[in-house]
């Protein structure tokens, strides 16, 4: 029996509350304070000796991250910088965020050891991925100010010989995508190659593909 509960996937709880917290540091940075005070004071208290399963732990947290909102947006963004960089890096996104008055809601960082699989590789080397959350307005402005300040912090991670994860949006400029992956045109090429009548087709591909038909 106390097996079973140990390795039953658990429900996410407190969803109300840490979605009322998290909405707080959207707003105020007194609510970005204050929500990193709980976290800190109480969560990682609590768990401190639990026995848990893999499962669980590994169960991200994410109904509270619902975000129906028609005029602003939360997004993700992820930087992959060489370990020897760390602190170069930190100092200069804090700089960036400062001045662009981003509203950041969360950094995540995690290791990510250098890896040779896939065609288009974002970790060359060791590296630190940092996991940025931002929250902006959906007007044309807004819109603007976020890739102009995200094309910032690009250039400052391709100045320390870093990259920045694809999957996102699409803010970075042909110069940056190709400085950070130097075999983009050979991918697009390959594409062709195997899609050459390019039935396949998204934005991506319409936006960085230089040489398609």
């Amino acid at each position: 029996e106390e097996y079973k509960e140990l390795t039953t996937l658990q429900n996410e709880k407190s969803v109300k509350r840490n979605k009322f917290l998290f909405d707080l540091s959207r707003k105020y940075d007194w609510g970005k304070n204050l929500s990193w005070y709980i976290q800190n004071k109480f969560h990682v208290e609590k768990d401190v000796g639990k026995i848990t399963s893999r499962n669980n732990t590994m169960r991200p947290l994410v109904e509270f991250l619902e975000y129906d909102v028609s005029n602003k947006t939360d997004i993700l963004q992820e930087y992959f910088i060489p370990t020897a960089h760390f602190a170069h890096f930190v100092d200069e996104l804090r700089l960036i965020v400062e001045e662009e008055e981003l509203n950041l809601l969360n950094a995540t960082i995690r290791y990510t050891k250098a890896t040779d699989e896939g065609f288009l590789t974002y970790a060359n080397e060791d590296t630190f991925a940092f996991v940025l959350t931002f929250n902006h307005p959906l007007t044309k402005k807004g819109i603007a100010h976020m890739e102009q300040a995200t094309r910032k912090i690009i250039d400052s991670a391709l100045s320390l010989n870093g990259t920045y994860y694809l999957t996102y949006q699409l803010f970075a400029n042909q110069q940056q995508i190709r400085g950070a992956y130097l075999n983009i045109d050979d991918f697009f090429e390959k594409k062709r190659l195997i899609d050459p009548d390019e039935r396949f087709m998204n934005s991506f591909y319409e936006k960085y593909n230089q040489n398609g038909s």
